[in-house]
């Protein structure tokens, strides 16, 4: 019997410190997460350095086996992200590998998209604190932002 099918899709902006923008490292990187989160790659991660006035920086993709990862990481240290798979995958695993480039903040959003889109989860992760302890940042936040939702109707 195969395994049941979960179709979501993380969509990450972080400002960092240490944006590595070279098409090597962000390949290097893009390889490393799909390992790090049980994923199997389909076709090889490919970057490219885009030069245009306003949007310098490093574009990457791989394509796993079920479905993407991209990455847009300017050299200034903006980054948006995204993971789209029907393969289940840890959020906080995947938000853990940003800590190579020094983030000072993440904020995501995970997207169901089994029968529809709707949002499940999003979040932040400001690094104030050890970033050793970017687990328990990341429980914290959740805790306050539950705390905070309005009432249901």
């Amino acid at each position: 019997m195969s395994e049941q099918l979960n179709h979501l899709h993380l969509l990450v902006r972080a400002d960092v410190q240490k944006p590595n923008t070279t098409p090597e490292a962000i390949n290097a990187w893009l390889t490393e997460l799909v390992a790090g989160v049980g994923m199997k790659v389909l076709i090889p991660a490919q970057s490219v350095l885009c030069n245009t006035d306003g949007n310098e920086g490093v574009t990457g993709i791989v394509c796993l086996e079920t479905s993407h990862a991209s990455i847009h990481i300017w050299h200034d240290g903006y980054v948006q992200f995204d993971l789209y798979s029907c393969k289940a995958f840890d959020v906080d695993a995947v938000l853990d590998r940003f800590s190579i480039f020094d983030p000072t903040r993440i904020d995501y959003t995970l997207v169901d998209r089994n029968s529809g889109s709707f949002i499940i989860s999003t979040g932040s992760r400001l690094n104030t604190i050890d970033p050793g302890d970017m687990h328990g940042t990341l429980l914290a936040v959740q805790q306050v932002l539950a705390s905070t939702r309005a009432p249901e109707v």
